[in-house]
């Protein structure tokens, strides 16, 4: 199995990338504003695309969050946790309105799904899960989040992640082993 590493590219790109740097000197925005897009850009946009599976689209997510949080800077106490939410809300509604997109293009285009060539088998893996399990796992591993972190975010009883990430990982390692990797 070629386990594709989103961390090494997103970092190499979002370092090069001109379109996702703000300049303080010309920026709207409160100076801790920007010190904590600068410093959280990369790690959403990470938890974003395993989420997702799209790059583009997980910085399209990532920035119109950012937006939230600058909008409301002044009133949110928790930055941070505020902006989790809001990524992880704006991919849930992503695939809502994925599911309505391939709901109406089958009744006019017939059946098929609609598939992205630049997937990883680790990306395909990780969409076969309950997004719930998707989530918790993403949040987990590339964010290092507690229980209590989680169930925040993903609206549910903090005794419940331990059972959806473990239940994450059978079905992954099930997965793994019928593609006889």
């Amino acid at each position: 199995m070629n386990l594709y590493s989103p961390r090494k590219d997103l970092d190499y790109e979002l370092g090069k990338s001109e379109g996702m740097s703000l300049n303080p000197e010309n920026c709207p925005w409160p100076i801790d504003f920007v010190r904590f897009y600068e410093s959280n850009l990369a790690k959403y946009v990470r938890i974003a695309n395993l989420i997702v599976q799209s790059r583009q689209v997980s910085e399209d997510i990532v920035q119109d969050s950012f937006i939230k949080v600058a909008n409301k800077w002044p009133k949110i106490e928790n930055h941070e946790a505020f902006l989790r939410k809001a990524v992880i809300n704006s991919c849930n509604s992503y695939f809502r309105r994925r599911k309505l997109e391939r709901l109406y293009s089958s009744r006019f285009q017939g059946p098929g799904e609609i598939t992205n060539d630049e997937r990883n088998e680790l990306g395909e893996l990780l969409l076969k899960l309950p997004l719930k399990q998707r989530v918790a796992t993403a949040l987990r591993f590339y964010q290092d989040l507690s229980d209590k972190e989680i169930a925040e975010v993903i609206g549910c009883n903090p005794n419940s992640i331990p059972s959806l990430i473990s239940r994450a990982l059978t079905q992954l390692n099930k997965e793994v082993k019928r593609d006889g990797n």
